[in-house]
């Protein structure tokens, strides 16, 4: 119950650094949040372990999973990130003209956030809750917690973080680590954030190559 407290603490103060009261430094924001999100890593069990680590057995199924669903969240955003409600809050980030090195670091940006988030979520909290608990009830509860961080988003991204977290908190049990719902969690924030800049015709993506045409 203790490691259920502090994750609910470290995520509520998470949330208020990537609120929009702190206007401006996205992905500065996002850099701070993770490091807010893994403060109570170093207070994990042994139990607790297993989560950032890929075993042999395991391997083959971490990338199966990540790569399956990976490829569903980029078809998935194909058909929903062009729409007019998601580009006016997406991508994050909303400066005007994007060239190779915005886009790179609003990729890491997100990398190290959402990294943190999952092991914050389908690590920390998924496994302090089966030391003492059932499976579903574990599922519950970082579901439950998972949504709430979304409380205060778009009422369609909230509803669509119940399913989406107990997809994660699923693949995270039978693949025995947190890796492939980091790889399908980035990469559909990528795909969102790519598909929504394409689709807004307020912004621009400013290619090398383009830029040397113009000149």
């Amino acid at each position: 119950m203790q490691n259920i407290i502090i994750c609910s603490l470290v995520a509520t103060a998470s949330m208020v650094v990537q609120s929009r009261c702190f206007a401006g430094r996205v992905m500065l924001r996002r850099c701070i949040a993770a490091i807010i999100l893994i403060l109570p890593l170093p207070f994990a069990t042994e139990n607790l372990f297993p989560y950032w680590d890929i075993t042999a057995t395991d391997l083959y199924a971490t990338l199966g999973y990540a790569l399956i669903f990976s490829v569903i969240s980029v078809i998935v955003m194909s058909k929903i990130g062009g729409h007019s409600e998601n580009t006016k809050i997406h991508p994050q980030v909303r400066t005007r003209e994007w060239n190779l090195t915005l886009l790179i670091g609003n990729a890491l940006s997100w990398t190290i956030y959402l990294t943190a988030y999952e092991f914050l979520f389908r690590g920390y909290l998924l496994y302090s809750c089966l030391e003492f608990t059932t499976v579903e009830n574990a599922f519950i509860i970082g579901v439950v917690a998972y949504a709430l961080a979304h409380l205060f988003k778009s009422e369609k991204e909230f509803l669509l973080s119940v399913p989406f977290g107990g997809l994660l908190c699923y693949i995270t049990f039978v693949t025995n680590n947190v890796w492939a719902a980091v790889s399908i969690h980035v990469a559909l924030a990528l795909s969102n954030d790519i598909i929504a800049l394409r689709a807004n015709p307020y912004f621009t993506i400013i290619s090398p190559i383009t830029k040397r045409l113009s000149i």
